[in-house]
């Protein structure tokens, strides 16, 4: 098997809607036997929205906590540049990145700010319903509990993390 690494990415954002921002980003990168090699939480300070109150009491990110963090897209710029760097100091190494339900959440986000750069992300979120049907909760915190993960707290970084886990966990072989 070639040598892989796998970053986790996670993103809290002001609300749920289109028109909504980020405010933090965060990204874990393990490798195969699922050693931390580097991670990183970048918070942003929405331009254009405030942060919905129910979105501020599922990651607990308040509009005044955010004033001395960076517009989201020079912190997403800053996100791709690092994780870019990692894959540059890991040539000849696999890069998988992965988000759990990205692909009918986080990817409307992240490609508003791709800094020019179009990521392949795997979205562990029908990876876990594929490979664990009979699940009723296939959420990043049901997963977490039933594999035994780093549990996800609806922060940037430690979801970054779980996913980082879930997706090398969802990989393995049976045993």
């Amino acid at each position: 098997m070639d040598r892989m690494i796998i970053v986790g990415i996670d993103m809290e954002t002001t609300g749920l809607l289109e028109a909504d921002e980020p405010v933090a980003v965060g990204m874990c990168a393990i490798d195969q036997q699922g050693n931390e090699l580097a991670s990183m939480e970048i918070r942003c300070r929405p331009v254009d929205r405030k942060i919905h109150h129910r979105a501020m009491a599922v990651h607990g990110i308040a509009d005044g906590q955010l004033t001395s963090a960076i517009p989201p897209v020079d912190a997403l710029c800053l996100f791709w540049k690092t994780i870019d760097g990692i894959a540059a100091a890991s040539a000849g190494i696999v890069i998988v990145f992965a988000g759990h339900n990205y692909a009918s959440f986080d990817s409307r986000f992240y490609s508003k700010y791709d800094c020019g750069k179009r990521r392949d992300v795997v979205d562990t979120l029908p990876l876990a319903r594929k490979v664990f049907p009979d699940w009723e909760d296939h959420t990043l915190m049901g997963c977490a509990a039933r594999l035994n993960l780093p549990r996800p707290a609806h922060e940037a970084l430690t979801d970054a993390r779980t996913t980082a886990h879930l997706y090398l966990a969802l990989n393995r072989p049976l045993e």
